[in-house]
C-alpha cells in the first residue's frame, strides 16, 4: 500500500504540497529580511541616532542576512570581471562582512551618532502611557514620603488655581504633610503645618532658562494662590527668588506655561500688590560681596562662608530684610522661624548632572561668580549637601513634571520643540528621596536614557559613552554620583535622607476623573420654623460642590 501511495495519484500530491510548503518557507525568511530592512531604512535612514533603539537593532540583526546575501553575489560577480584584480575580493568581502556585524550588533561604532535626543513620536507615547508607581515603606523610619498627582489637567485660561497644585496640598496632608500651620478644620491644614500665617515664603523657581527650561508659571500662580488662602488668613509675604545665572529671569518672552507670555513678573504683577507678592531677582548683586545685617551692613549681596558656599541678603517688595541663612532681620536680631523656603524645580535633563530636580536647582541659591569648579563640586563633594546644612534646607520641595526635557545634550535648556507633556507634580520634604524617584520613575521611563536612571550600572566616562551618547565631561552615572554625595554630607549635617527605595513611601493621585473631594459636613435641622435664614459661606473652590 505504501507503494501504491507513493506512486499513485495521492503521492503526487503529497510531493507537490512538500514543494509548495518548501518554497514558501524559502522565501519566508528573505522577505522578512526584506521588510527589516526596509524598517530599518524608513525609522534610522535619515536619524541613525536611532540605531541604539532595540526595535532598530533587532530590524538590523534580521536584515543583515539580505545584506550578506546581496554583497555575496556582488563579490561573486566582480570575481568573474576582476580578472587579474581578484585579490580585491577577500578585502570587499571581509569589509562587507565587518559592516555587516556593526549594523547587526548595534555596536558601538553605530551608536557613536547617537546624541540622545529621542524620537518625540516615541517619547510622547510613554509619556501618555506612563503609570506613576506606588508603594508603602517596608523599612521603618518615616519623612521620605513621595506625593505624586497624575493627569494634571490645564487649568482654565486666566485662572489663579491650579487643580493640580490644590491635590498636591490635599494628597501631601492625607500623608502626614500639611502645607498650613493651622488647627482650623480646612485641607492641608494641621498643627505641624509648614506656612504659618505671617511668614515670609520664598519659592525658589527655576527661572535661569526661557521655554520648557524654567519652572512652569501656572504651577507657581496656583502655588502662590494656595498660600494666599491660608485658613486663618495670610498677613505675610510670597517671594519668588533666584540667581538666574544672567538673563531676564522673572521677564521671559517664551515661558512654560500654557499662555507663553505669562512670564513669572506677570504672576507677581497680577495680585496687584508687592507687599504680598514680590520678586527677588539674586542676580542683581550677584557680585556683590556684602556683611550681615547685624553688622550694620543694609546692602543686599551675598555673605560669603568660603568652601563655595555663600548667601543672598535681600530686601523684599514689601521693604523686609531678610537673610537666607539667619531669617528675617526685626531691627535688633533674626527671626528665622517666620522664613520658609519651598524649592519649585522644573523636571529636566542636565549635561553634566544627567537630571534637573531638587537638588540641581538649589545651585540658583549661591553666588554663582562666587564659586570654582562648580559641577564638579556639585556632583562629587556634594556640594549642594553643604549649601542646605550650613544655609537654608528646603521646608518642601515640589517638582514641575507638567512638562519635561528628556532630550541629551540639550539640558539644561528646554526648547518647545523638544519637551513633552507629562502632567505630574511631584513634592516631599526629603529632597534625595524625591529626586530618586522623579529621575527613576518619570523622566527616565519617558527619554530611555540611562543617564536619567539613579540605578544605571554604567559608570564610565570614554567619549562617546557605551551607548554612543555624547561625553560632556563627567561619568555616566553623574546622577547617582550626585545623589550619593549629596545624600551622605546631609546626614552628617543631621538631616534623615534616603535612597533606598525601601524607606520611601510613594503617594499617587490620578487626577484623570477630575479632582474631587471626599467627605462632606451636615448638622441637625432646626426643631421650629422661622422667617429669616442665613446660607453658610462654606467655599466656592475647584473641586467642591456647595448643596443646602
Amino acid at each position: 500500500m505504501d507503494s501504491d501511495v507513493r506512486g499513485g495519484k495521492l503521492g503526487t500530491e503529497l510531493r507537490s504540497a512538500r514543494k509548495l510548503t518548501t518554497g514558501i518557507w524559502a522565501w519566508a525568511y528573505p522577505l522578512f529580511s526584506a521588510l527589516c530592512l526596509g524598517w530599518l531604512l524608513l525609522r534610522s535612514g535619515r536619524k541613525p541616532s536611532r540605531l541604539r533603539y532595540p526595535c532598530q537593532q533587532a530590524a538590523a540583526v534580521h536584515s543583515t542576512w539580505l545584506l550578506a546575501a546581496a554583497g555575496a553575489g556582488l563579490a561573486h560577480a566582480l570575481s568573474r570581471r576582476a580578472g587579474r584584480r581578484r585579490w580585491l575580493i577577500p578585502l570587499l568581502t571581509l569589509a562587507l562582512l565587518a559592516s555587516f556585524s556593526l549594523v547587526a550588533g548595534g555596536g558601538t561604532a553605530v551608536e557613536a551618532v547617537g546624541e540622545g535626543v529621542p524620537d518625540l513620536g516615541e517619547v510622547h507615547a510613554r509619556a501618555a502611557a506612563l503609570v506613576p508607581e506606588a508603594w508603602t515603606a517596608s523599612t521603618p523610619g518615616g519623612g521620605h514620603d513621595v506625593f505624586v498627582v497624575d493627569h494634571v489637567p490645564v487649568p482654565p485660561a486666566g485662572s489663579p488655581y491650579h487643580q493640580g497644585v490644590e491635590a498636591l496640598v490635599r494628597l501631601m496632608d492625607e500623608g502626614g504633610v500639611s502645607l498650613y500651620r493651622s488647627s482650623a478644620d480646612y485641607p492641608g491644614a494641621g498643627p505641624d503645618g509648614i506656612v504659618s500665617p505671617d511668614d515670609v515664603v520664598l519659592l525658589k523657581v527655576n527661572a535661569a532658562w526661557d521655554q520648557r527650561g524654567m519652572t512652569n508659571t501656572d504651577v507657581v500662580h496656583g502655588l502662590v494662590t494656595a498660600i494666599l488662602r491660608h485658613p486663618d488668613g495670610f498677613t505675610g509675604e510670597v517671594v519668588l527668588v533666584e540667581n538666574c545665572e544672567g538673563g531676564p529671569d522673572y521677564t521671559h518672552a517664551l515661558n512654560n506655561a500654557e499662555n507663553p507670555a505669562q512670564s513669572f513678573q506677570a504672576v507677581v504683577d497680577s495680585y496687584g500688590d508687592p507687599a504680598r507678592v514680590s520678586a527677588s531677582s539674586w542676580w542683581s548683586f550677584t557680585d556683590n560681596a556684602v556683611y550681615e545685617f547685624n553688622s550694620g551692613d543694609m546692602r543686599q549681596g551675598y555673605v560669603l562662608l568660603g568652601n563655595n558656599v555663600s548667601y543672598p541678603k535681600f530686601v523684599t517688595g514689601r521693604g523686609t530684610c531678610v537673610s537666607l541663612r539667619n531669617g528675617i532681620w526685626t531691627g535688633s536680631g533674626y527671626d528665622k522661624s517666620r522664613l520658609k523656603l519651598i524649592n519649585v524645580p522644573v523636571l529636566k535633563s542636565h549635561n553634566a548632572t544627567g537630571v534637573t530636580a531638587s537638588l540641581k536647582n538649589f545651585m540658583g541659591v549661591p553666588s554663582i561668580h562666587k564659586t570654582v569648579d562648580v559641577h564638579y563640586d556639585l556632583i562629587y563633594q556634594g556640594f549642594m549637601g553643604r549649601m542646605m546644612n550650613e544655609v537654608i534646607y528646603p521646608d518642601l520641595n515640589i517638582i514641575d513634571a507638567i512638562w519635561v526635557s528628556p532630550s541629551h545634550p540639550d539640558g539644561p535648556a528646554g526648547p518647545y520643540s523638544r519637551a513633552v507633556r507629562a502632567n505630574i507634580l511631584l513634592a516631599g520634604t526629603d529632597p534625595v528621596a524625591l529626586d530618586y524617584y522623579a529621575g527613576k520613575y518619570v523622566l527616565y521611563p519617558i527619554s530611555g536614557y540611562g543617564r536619567h536612571d539613579p540605578e544605571t550600572p554604567f559608570n564610565e566616562g570614554t567619549n562617546p559613552y557605551h551607548d554612543g551618547t555624547s561625553n560632556t565631561g563627567y561619568a555616566y552615572n553623574a546622577f547617582r554620583i550626585m545623589l550619593d554625595f549629596t545624600a551622605s554630607v546631609l546626614q552628617q549635617g543631621g538631616h534623615d535622607v534616603t535612597l533606598d527605595p525601601a524607606r520611601m513611601s510613594v503617594h499617587v493621585r490620578n487626577l484623570r476623573e477630575g479632582l474631587s473631594w471626599s467627605g462632606g459636613h451636615c448638622v441637625t435641622g432646626v426643631a421650629s420654623a422661622g422667617t429669616q435664614w442665613f446660607f453658610a459661606e462654606g467655599t466656592t473652590r475647584e473641586g467642591f460642590d456647595e448643596w443646602l
